[in-house]
């Protein structure tokens, strides 16, 4: 997966999915550090702040972390964005949390560019999306680290990628995209459901080249980043 993507919708649509899902988990939604309304985000990249859903303390908590898997004592620069499907049960340190530390991403399009993963060069980028714009949420794994610059103990997370579907332009991994039953099992302790953590249909989402300045994180967000470009 490329390093961004979008949450536009306004908290009250990403409210209305957790308390839906919280009733579906019997438990109570811990939603009070989300007590103010989020302005759009056109372009969330890594070390940016954004929501996410987790389970902890028999409540389903939706709050604001950081992009960017922080451990305790990790080395400087030491914050994966992406958890491979494959690594999970294996990989440092997604064995150490996959487990127990499984969370939501909410969504409504993410942005990938127009190469294999890994490959060097730059290249356009795309930006894919449900056909009605709809918020979807991504697969991800969180964990509670010291912020690197003040000490304090801060939510982190990552976003989970699996094999690209056949929507996705030349690149070859995107984010694991989960629904329905998909999300309480996620969500739910135990063994890694690897069997949700496949391509998500092709048929059911749309894709189109984007301006230039979506690769920038350093250039102001604006709604043109997700539009089409010639």
């Amino acid at each position: 997966m490329c390093n961004a993507y979008s949450i536009t919708h306004p908290r009250q649509a990403i409210l209305q999915i957790a308390n839906g899902l919280a009733g579906q988990l019997d438990l109570p939604l811990d939603g009070s550090a989300l007590a103010a309304d989020l302005p759009p985000r056109y372009r969330i990249s890594p070390r940016q702040r954004a929501p996410v859903l987790y389970v902890a303390d028999d409540r389903l908590v939706l709050t604001m972390a950081l992009w960017g898997f922080l451990t305790k004592g990790a080395k400087p620069g030491f914050a994966p964005t992406n958890a491979r499907d494959d690594k999970l049960t294996s990989g440092w340190p997604w064995k150490m949390v996959s487990k127990s530390q499984r969370c939501l991403v909410p969504a409504d399009g993410f942005f990938e560019p127009e190469k294999p993963a890994g490959a060097k060069g730059t290249v356009p980028w795309s930006y894919y999306a449900m056909g009605n714009r709809q918020i979807f949420m991504m697969a991800g794994l969180w964990n509670r680290a010291p912020d690197p610059k003040t000490g304090e103990p801060i939510d982190t997370y990552t976003v989970v990628t699996t094999a690209a579907s056949a929507a996705i332009r030349i690149h070859d991994r995107m984010p694991a995209i989960l629904e329905d039953d998909g999300l309480r099992t996620w969500l739910t302790p135990g063994m890694v459901p690897t069997d949700l953590l496949k391509p998500y249909p092709a048929e059911r989402m749309t894709g189109w080249r984007v301006t230039d300045e979506a690769r920038n994180s350093r250039l102001p967000e604006h709604a043109g980043l997700v539009e089409p470009v010639g």
